[in-house]
């Protein structure tokens, strides 16, 4: 038990409950109404689910540092599993966009973050729909799975074109996408996945080093040429490289399926709201930030406390973890007028959604992400009509806390 706080048994038996991943949004109302900042036994973390307490975690990275979680889980690993899965270790201990605090966050952001302004991203448009049709040409023209059919290989293609990844090797994106996932999300450590994870981190790190070198001598107008550049000009190092380039690889897949999919989803749960798209598909982007509000790809947003904290009325400790809800903190009624309804014309004001963090780390990646969805979206309408779910459809939302997307979406042509 933490010191000085009392346990919910409901909200235990709720957070542990094979029904929380079907439809979590009732335990975080109850915990948002209950103890907005409320430590889980079961859990072994803060769970932070009001906008305003999360938005403090988030922004203010003096006080709750991004540096630590990765190697506190690492050291769970038993002494023999982490002699075979020494890769893991070495690379969450280098410096990377996700896991540092300023100054070193703010040196690797600025190194990378030039590639991702919304002015290097919009062309990007034609690769993402010449990309999307492709897909869409080579499937059942009456039905599809929109999840393994479209909204995994497209992200695959278009992170991989900014990055600079040869076609032959693509197929190995999602299964590290996989392992990191399963590696950090599942419940209880597994020895297989590390070890399985270790020796495809080991993969990409030669590969990765392949490919920058063969910028040196032929560069090219992607992200590898940038990284071998500022290597050479020692602004970042060759670690630090290697290890930025794969997180952009995986956060700029695994998300934006889940992006894809959930939207796609959502508007078909509500025929009101898929006819007035397909009516009007200017209303795309803005059904995009409802599917972030309403379902974000990411969850949970992690920090450790620097020192001795309050929040809200509860006194965290130096060292703990402290979980941003960010789908809790999207549904928070002060600031989402009827937050439980899924609605394409809501406004965003100034109480603008967490789905792509806040802060510092906001999301490096996320005009890609805004911009795949966008046209993926009016590419699978262009192409279906007027598609719906798949008859006796019911979703099966993948079981890992670190991340919410569906595991298949059958859709199927609407009759005429």
């Amino acid at each position: 038990m933490h010191p000085g706080r009392i346990s919910i048994p409901a909200i235990e038996e709720r957070l542990v409950h094979p029904s929380f991943q079907a439809d979590p949004h009732p335990t975080y109302h109850l915990l948002r109404r209950e103890a907005p900042v409320y430590w889980s036994d079961r859990k072994g973390y803060w769970l932070v689910t009001g906008y305003d307490l999360a938005e403090q975690v988030l922004t203010r990275p003096e006080d709750y540092s991004s540096v630590g979680f990765e190697s506190r889980h690492i050291a769970r690993l038993p002494d023999e599993v982490g002699a075979h899965a020494a890769r893991v270790a070495d690379h969450f201990a280098t410096v990377q966009l996700v896991s540092s605090d300023p100054p070193n966050h703010t040196r690797i952001r600025r190194a990378f973050g030039t590639q991702f302004l919304p002015r290097k991203v919009a062309p990007l448009a034609d690769v993402v729909r010449a990309t999307a049709d492709r897909l869409l040409s080579a499937v059942d023209q009456d039905r599809i799975d929109v999840v393994a059919d479209f909204a995994e290989p497209l992200p695959v293609e278009v992170i991989s074109e900014v990055i600079g990844i040869p076609a032959e090797y693509r197929d190995r994106i999602p299964p590290v996408t996989l392992d990191q996932r399963e590696f950090f999300g599942s419940p209880a450590i597994r020895p297989e996945h590390a070890i399985r994870f270790s020796e495809t981190l080991d993969e990409w790190h030669r590969l990765l080093t392949e490919w920058m070198d063969a910028r040196r001598l032929r560069p090219r107008d992607d992200v590898l040429t940038q990284a071998a550049d500022m290597v050479d000009e020692e602004r970042i190092t060759h670690d630090e490289a290697i290890v930025t380039l794969l997180h952009l690889v995986i956060a700029g897949n695994g998300t934006t399926t889940a992006l894809i999919g959930n939207a796609v989803y959502h508007i078909l749960r509500h025929p009101d709201q898929a006819g007035a798209i397909m009516d009007d598909p200017a209303l795309i982007p803005n059904a995009i930030e409802e599917t972030l509000r309403y379902e974000a790809p990411l969850p949970n947003d992690r920090r450790i406390a620097t020192r001795e904290l309050t929040l809200g009325d509860c006194t965290i400790r130096e060292g703990d973890l402290v979980m941003s809800v960010l789908a809790a903190a999207n549904r928070d009624p002060d600031h989402f007028p009827d937050p439980d309804r899924f609605d394409i014309t809501r406004t965003f004001g100034d109480g603008h959604h967490f789905a792509f963090g806040r802060g510092i780390h906001l999301c490096l990646g996320a005009p890609v992400a805004r911009l795949e969805a966008a046209v993926a979206l009016e590419a699978l309408f262009d192409h279906f009509g007027r598609p719906g779910l798949a008859d006796g459809f019911e979703p099966d939302w993948h079981a890992i806390s670190t991340h919410r997307g569906l595991k298949s979406l059958p859709v199927e042509r609407a009759s005429s």
